[in-house]
């Protein structure tokens, strides 16, 4: 794994960003006549003024010609910072080409970068308008192509870790969260059918959010009562956002789930662990990791390791303070009460942020935790 899981991310920077052209990458264009952006190339005019000149106007055809011409003159294509969500739409909708796609010379993350973008434009279109069937279905495709990339390239698809955000903005959250998870879950040998079920549940896992406001999600400092009462709302929320929506069961239990703890100790509904979905399990630890591990309005971002550590700290934490609180009643302690996370998904989470050995020292020997016993003896089937 890259010395930092994350690092800020370009597309924040063009989102936020007065520049009138945006840099894109000729390799992600096919020949067609693309009618949703115009093209512009940079050029140092006779007086060495710099000039953006348009190169391929929306009614003009592309041909491979064209863009290998681009190309042999070194030259970058740029749109207009206002059709940029337009070219990562187009990118998104030819992703499964572009991802499959042999390109001489192109950087290792670079197709990475491109995912992590095209993901946010989605997600930010999702949280827009999240009851909006197209965006629901553009979930499911983008989904389904993060998946065969994965499959077909395991070891290229897991370098997406070192793309996502160190920033925290709701739908960036979303997409390290359904990375993170689709990357564990192929780790941990889920099939292709339930990594779909898991990245969309993940996507949309904090589509809630958009009904709790904005003074609420980036106050700094602790909520209050008032505020905690509406938060915890927001898995709720969620359900009812998409009801009627084809989305499937299990992303369902994502949605409403994920902030519930094996202990009884989460929300919104309390549940002990034989209660909780088994991709529900595999989301609270990423949605956890994620949000220590980001920069937040009352929080500073953690490193991977101490982010480790502090969800151990939960692990132990809860059973300690219940254990010395019936030792001080004068009742025998229970030792049997669960932990806040499952601890044998927990255990397969840090050997697979490796490499192997890495993390190893974090890990509680427990018999009988693995995977496949769990998934098996889960009440809630997969």
């Amino acid at each position: 794994m890259a010395k930092s899981i994350k690092k800020h991310h370009d597309y924040i920077e063009h989102i936020a960003s007065s520049r009138k052209y945006i840099g894109i990458r000729s390799w992600t264009l096919s020949p067609s006549r693309i009618r949703e952006f115009d093209l512009y190339i940079f050029h140092l005019d006779h007086y060495n003024i710099p000039r953006y000149v348009l190169y391929r106007g929306k009614t003009m055809p592309l041909t491979n010609s064209h863009i290998k011409h681009v190309e042999s003159l070194s030259k970058k294509l740029y749109v207009k910072r206002k059709e940029y969500k337009a070219y990562l739409q187009y990118v998104e909708q030819r992703l499964h080409d572009v991802l499959g796609r042999e390109v001489p010379g192109l950087k290792g993350q670079e197709k990475q970068e491109l995912v992590y973008e095209t993901a946010v434009n989605l997600t930010i279109d999702l949280l827009d308008d999240p009851r909006s069937g197209n965006n629901i279905d553009r979930a499911s495709d983008f989904v389904q192509n993060i998946i065969t990339y994965i499959t077909k390239r395991p070891d290229t698809a897991f370098s997406l870790i070192d793309v996502l955000s160190i920033d925290y903005y709701t739908y960036t959250h979303c997409v390290n969260v359904a990375v993170l998870s689709l990357l564990f879950g192929s780790y941990i040998g889920l099939d292709e059918k339930k990594l779909k079920e898991l990245g969309v549940g993940t996507i949309l896992h904090d589509i809630g959010k958009i009904r709790v406001g904005e003074s609420i999600l980036k106050k700094r400092g602790p909520l209050n009562e008032e505020e905690w009462e509406i938060m915890r709302k927001h898995p709720e929320f969620g359900i009812e956002i998409l009801e009627g929506k084809p989305i499937p069961e299990s992303a369902k239990y994502i949605i409403l789930q994920h902030h519930e703890r094996c202990n009884g100790t989460g929300y919104p509904r309390g549940l002990l662990s034989q209660d909780i979905h088994f991709f529900s399990k595999i989301a609270m630890i990423t949605d956890c990791f994620d949000a220590l591990t980001t920069i937040r309005p009352y929080q500073h971002a953690f490193s991977p390791y101490e982010a480790l550590l502090k969800i151990q700290e939960f692990q132990a934490d809860y059973k300690l303070r219940v254990v010395r609180k019936q030792a001080s009643m004068g009742i025998h302690p229970d030792i049997t009460i669960d932990d806040s996370f499952d601890p044998a998904l927990f255990e397969q989470f840090i050997l697979f942020l490796g490499p192997k050995g890495r993390y190893e020292r974090l890990i509680k020997s427990r018999k009988g935790s693995h995977i496949d016993l769990l998934m098996k003896e889960s009440l809630i089937g997969v």
